[in-house]
């Protein structure tokens, strides 16, 4: 269980910085806090030192943490991401594409109309047409919650493909997805979802899809790739939704819920459930074909939850091509 080495997308706040921490707390129970190198990989280094530094104020100083800027939405950083990794590290245990964005406007309050509970249940749970996500274009040109939340990540797998392959120890990937990832909001011709109504919910569509088709490739190379959902968790991002009182004002109808429905894991700490989970477990006998669920019981106990999803090989197989060809002009020969 010695000298492991995690990167963390997205890790200056909210869920990323959460699995962070749990990686460091369950270091201290199996093995040693020194054992673990863990990377935190984000847009804004001062936020990503911050997070640093609250870490060693946790755990202590002899904790290892670096940072590494990453915007994952832009090609030109994830390459030169990919370079540093290469020179820093070793190997990569666990591979963490966390980093994300949802940028909402605003809530389709219709469609909590008429209030029937098991309409607002599954409004809650999988969003769906809820919100109003409003997207923009990156630099390149790439619509910006594809290029965050799938494209960039699909480039840093890329092109840390070869490195991952050449290490001893078996490399494991877990994407954050989501309940919101629906099929019926993704169209393998349109994968930026330019012309559809939820490109959150088509990008972690695409998140699942991927990670299948990553599974039929380097499976055999000693890479293996799964899925979470983290449930609904109050974040920075969900903070955009409505404001933090609000939603800590529907706390007891959250505990109700979780009667109902696990998924309701409401702070960061239960939501990255399911991230560590799949850290205490050997990549390869896992189901590539689940999706795994953070959940949280009624009196606060954390645990996950495996759903195998109805995901067509032959889909993934498109996306990932589809995929390939887009980074092909952000590659150099």
């Amino acid at each position: 269980m010695s000298d492991k080495t995690a990167i963390i997308t997205g890790a200056n706040s909210g869920l990323g910085l959460a699995v962070a921490k749990r990686l460091f707390e369950e270091a201290g129970h199996a093995y040693q806090l020194t054992d673990l190198r863990v990377c935190l990989a984000c847009r804004n280094l001062q936020k990503a030192k911050f997070a640093k530094q609250e870490l060693h104020e946790i755990f202590g100083l002899d904790i290892q943490v670096d940072v590494l800027e990453l915007d994952v939405s832009r090609p030109a950083s994830v390459k030169q991401a990919v370079e540093e990794i290469k020179c820093r590290y070793k190997h990569i245990d666990w591979l963490y594409l966390n980093a994300g964005i949802m940028p909402v406007e605003g809530v389709n309050w219709s469609e909590l109309w008429p209030p029937y509970p098991s309409r607002i249940l599954q409004a809650f749970t999988d969003g769906g047409s809820l919100l109003k996500v409003v997207d923009s274009k990156t630099p390149e040109g790439l619509n910006s919650v594809f290029a965050t939340n799938l494209f960039g990540h699909f480039l840093l797998v890329r092109w840390l493909e070869d490195f991952l392959c050449s290490q001893r120890c078996p490399a494991h990937i877990v994407w954050t997805s989501s309940s919101t990832a629906m099929k019926s909001h993704f169209n393998i011709e349109d994968v930026q979802d330019q012309e559809g109504i939820d490109p959150y919910g088509s990008s972690k569509f695409g998140m699942d899809l991927l990670s299948l088709a990553l599974n039929n490739m380097l499976n055999d190379k000693g890479i293996y790739s799964h899925t979470v959902s983290p449930g609904l968790v109050i974040t920075n991002m969900t903070t955009n939704i409505l404001a933090k009182w609000l939603w800590y004002l529907m706390s007891p109808v959250v505990l109700l819920m979780r009667l109902i429905n696990g998924s309701w894991t409401w702070d960061a700490h239960h939501g990255a459930e399911a991230q560590i989970w799949l850290s205490k477990q050997d990549p390869a006998i896992l189901d590539h074909t689940a999706k795994y669920y953070s959940c949280c019981s009624p009196f606060g106990k954390s645990y996950v939850k495996q759903s195998r999803e109805k995901l067509d090989p032959e889909l993934a197989d498109q996306l990932y091509k589809k995929l390939l060809k887009l980074a092909q002009q952000f590659e150099t020969s």
